[in-house]
């Protein structure tokens, strides 16, 4: 594999689970593929890069802690009729621990020869069942039980040199929406927001689909709602949409847990919210 990146965790990066949050673990994958596209043959530049990704399949397998010094790998893995499969990895520089794998799926029309997908990065938790939403319209998701977590316009911090909205600021409006979709999940029969102070989210696994790229000064909405749920594991639908023109840009399905800040592991849900994110599980088509 050819080294793309290497960098370190900074505190503006760090969640609240002081760890790397996952639009800068997707930003450096991104810049790790960058790094690494001349010495693979992609010759891939940033400023069509968002027009070219087609998914993203990332697992997330340890923290990144806070000025955590990392290391970005990348090595092609799969190739077919005007596409490759990229592997990156991030890794700690000095162990070589893989912290984070990432899969891209980009339009390209290079035969190259290809390396083995180790077991590690490989596909696991992600159902797929979001697919069964990405040719409904805007105005439906309501009615499946999506919820609007995340709206906005896209702004000049968030695109390349041409205007397009950068691969990572995708992750990154749908990470900023998520504390709506967890208070929705720990609401009190009174509606009123009570999520425990000592707990955080973590996402194990994500898997993203591009559609259409939204555009500078181009308004848009995040609807997600709860595909699967499991006593620690939840699955959720994210689906990234146009406000003007109604245009599906962006559909994705992350993994999840609650996580106990404390004693950093995994939090098991009660009944009572296994009941509520069960009342909350979308509606299929």
């Amino acid at each position: 594999m050819q080294l793309g990146y290497r960098g370190s965790v900074n505190r503006w990066e760090c969640d609240e689970n002081d760890h790397l949050n996952v639009r800068f673990f997707i930003d450096k994958h991104m810049q790790t593929l960058l790094g690494a596209s001349t010495p693979l043959s992609l010759e891939l530049e940033d400023v069509g890069l968002p027009l070219q990704i087609h998914s993203q399949h990332l697992k997330f397998l340890a923290e990144a802690r806070l000025a955590t010094p990392l290391s970005g790998y990348a090595g092609i893995v799969a190739c077919g009729e005007n596409w490759v499969q990229v592997l990156t990895e991030l890794r700690h520089s000095f162990t070589e621990e893989v912290l984070c794998t990432c899969i891209h799926k980009v339009k390209h029309n290079t035969r190259v020869l290809t390396d083995d997908l180790p077991n590690y990065a490989s596909p696991r938790g992600v159902t797929g069942e979001v697919e069964l939403y990405n040719n409904q319209a805007l105005a439906k998701m309501p009615g499946f039980g999506f919820l609007p977590i995340s709206q906005g316009t896209v702004n000049g911090q968030e695109v390349n040199a041409d205007g397009l909205l950068c691969v990572h600021q995708y992750m990154a409006r749908i990470s900023d929406g998520m504390p709506h979709l967890w208070g929705h999940t720990y609401a009190n029969e009174d509606g009123k927001y009570k999520i425990p102070e000592d707990q955080g989210g973590a996402v194990l696994e994500f898997r993203v689909a591009y559609h259409t790229p939204l555009r500078l000064g181009q308004s848009f909405v995040v609807y997600s709602g709860i595909l699967q749920v499991g006593r620690k594991v939840q699955n959720f639908a994210h689906m990234f949409f146009n406000v003007s023109t109604g245009v599906l840009c962006a559909s994705a399905e992350a993994v999840a847990v609650r996580m106990d800040l404390n004693e950093r592991r995994a939090v098991t849900l009660t009944p009572d919210i296994i009941s509520q994110l069960h009342r909350l599980q979308l509606k299929r088509p």
